[in-house]
């Protein structure tokens, strides 16, 4: 179904009377201010890629402010030949080997971490790139805020509750304390949903299977 962010502006006034009109800018920036948190969350589509060119010896990495995920990195050594790389995190690393940062650079690093807006490989690549390899290619999610009420939602959405619930989390945080926690929790759910939909968890896009029965039956 297409909706709009006004279609969610209205939901929202008919729990929350007292949100402000759409014609107030500060109704757009709550809605992206949950627009953000769902982006941070959920694996919406389409994902962007992102390439980044390896320099020998060099771990880290800096990535554009607008990504607020990384869901997968792929090492490519050609146009048709990569290997995934885990995903991992400085405090995994620091477990495994506390000396990490000190092993030699590989031809092929295996994993990947965030750090304050920086990625790192390990090991440290050990080759720069030549006529466009080796190079990762990441999947991520970016965010880029709706400009007008009238901005449209992604299209395959069955309902927008992800939004309405996190606006109303939003706005009672700032306004009505006493019942931030319960649109908190329908804000969670609803999120939650929502990854289900796209990971094709929900009950409704599972395919009916019928078990076989060989026990006596009523006649």
């Amino acid at each position: 179904m297409a909706f709009l962010v006004s279609d969610v502006t209205a939901q929202v006034r008919l729990h929350m009377s007292d949100f402000p009109l759409d014609t107030d800018p500060v109704a757009l920036s709550i809605v992206n201010l949950a627009y953000s948190d769902i982006v941070a969350k959920v694996r919406l589509y389409p994902t962007s890629a992102l390439t980044i060119y390896p320099i020998a010896n060099q771990q880290e990495y800096t990535l554009p402010s607008s990504i607020v995920r990384i869901w997968s990195a792929r090492w490519w050594t050609s146009s048709t030949t990569s290997i995934p790389i885990m995903e991992t995190s400085i405090d995994e690393l620091d477990y495994e080997n506390p000396v990490w940062r000190s092993v030699s650079p590989s031809n092929q690093p295996y994993k990947y971490y965030e750090d304050g807006g920086q990625l790192g490989f390990f090991p440290a690549p050990s080759t720069t790139v030549a006529s466009g390899y080796p190079c990762v290619i990441l999947q991520t999610t970016l965010f880029t805020p709706y400009a007008t009420i009238s901005d449209p939602l992604p299209t395959y959405l069955l309902n927008v509750d992800a939004w309405v619930w996190g606006v109303c989390a939003r706005w009672s945080a700032m306004q009505h304390h006493d019942s931030a926690d319960y649109f908190a929790n329908l804000a969670l759910n609803a999120r939650a949903e929502l990854i289900a939909s796209r990971n094709n968890l929900l009950v409704r896009q599972k395919p009916m299977v019928k078990a076989s029965y060989n026990g006596p039956r009523n006649r």
